[in-house]
This record gives C-alpha cells, structure tokens and sequence, in this order.
C-alpha cells in the first residue's frame, strides 16, 4: 500500500523516501565491510560525506519520479535502502541491507514492495539485478521474487577495487504477475 506521501507501507516494515537526515544512519550500516564488500558503486572506506554525496545525488531523482529509491524504516529506524532506476542496460533493483538486520525476510519483504510498486506506476516489462559470485543472500532475495539469472560477467567493484565476478538477473512482469496474482 503506497501513502500519499510516497511511503509503501508493508506487514513489518515502511518504505519511505530518503531524507537528508538519513546520512549518518546510512554511514552507520553501509561502513560495515561485510554490507559494502557486496556491493558495486559505494567507496571503501565509506565516510559521511559519502552519505551526504549520494542523498544530495538520489533524493531529487526519487522527487522527480526518475527513479524510486526508499529507506527501509522498522520501528522508526532506517535499516536499509531499497531503489528502482532506469540504467543503461535496463531498470535496475538495487538494495542493501545493515547486517543487525540480516536473516530476518527485510530485504525480500521490501524488495517485493518495490518491485510490485515499480510495476505498477511504470511501463515497463522487465526489471533487471544481480549479485557478486558468492552472495547467495542477495540471489535468494532475487530468486523469492522470480527473477531469472541470464549470465555472468566481470563487474567493477569499487569497495575492492577490482572487477569481480558478477552473476545478472531479470525478472518479466509477466512472471512476477503470475507468481504473485
């Protein structure tokens, strides 16, 4: 269920849009070595200042409707970031997720609000993702929602500071619709 003020309310969580307030929540979890070491873009180490560059960079695109990138709230407490954006290979699910919180069904329980939201409000026929070889937590959240894997490539990491193996994903909307009518 979307609220007017752009927040997607779910059984355990509220997906809301990022503020900027966010940064030092954000620093918080995403400075952690194990949440940034599966992820492509973010630098290592991760400063506040890193937080404040990428709020100043996504929160005019989610108000301009370019892309919807939401933090993940329980309990009033951001706990990760979820974001659907047109890419130049296609709409891209990105997502990260503070490690006190793994294990608990936040990712996919969000994710899945995501991914239905964005197939809702927008025209569009597939959704791609992936994960580094070796995060099959990230492939079991993509695999719950129905994505599909079409290939592997090399990947810059930027927290390693080398390309790594990087395994790519797709989910239809027609299969997300009949996996979830």
């Amino acid at each position: 269920m979307i609220d007017d003020d752009q927040s997607i309310a779910t059984e355990r969580l509220i997906l809301r849009p990022l503020e900027a307030g966010d940064a030092a929540r954000i620093q918080a979890l995403i400075s952690d070595w194990n949440v940034l070491r599966t992820l492509s873009t973010p630098p290592y180490p991760y400063r506040l200042e890193h937080a404040h560059q990428f709020l100043s960079a996504t929160i005019p695109k989610h108000e301009s409707g370019a892309a919807m990138v939401f933090a993940l709230q329980r309990q009033g407490e951001l706990i990760g970031v979820v974001h659907m954006e047109p890419q130049q290979r296609g709409h891209m699910l990105g997502y990260w997720l503070g490690r006190p919180y793994w294990g608990q069904g936040y990712m996919s329980e969000a994710a899945f609000a995501a991914v239905g939201q964005y197939f809702a409000c927008r025209n569009v026929e597939t959704v791609i993702s992936g994960y580094f070889a070796g995060n099959g937590a990230s492939w079991r959240i993509q695999d719950k929602l129905g994505f599909r894997i079409t290939g592997e490539r090399m990947l810059q990491s930027r927290p390693w500071g080398r390309p790594l193996p990087h395994i790519d994903t797709v989910l239809t909307r027609d299969r997300f619709e009949a996996l979830f009518p």
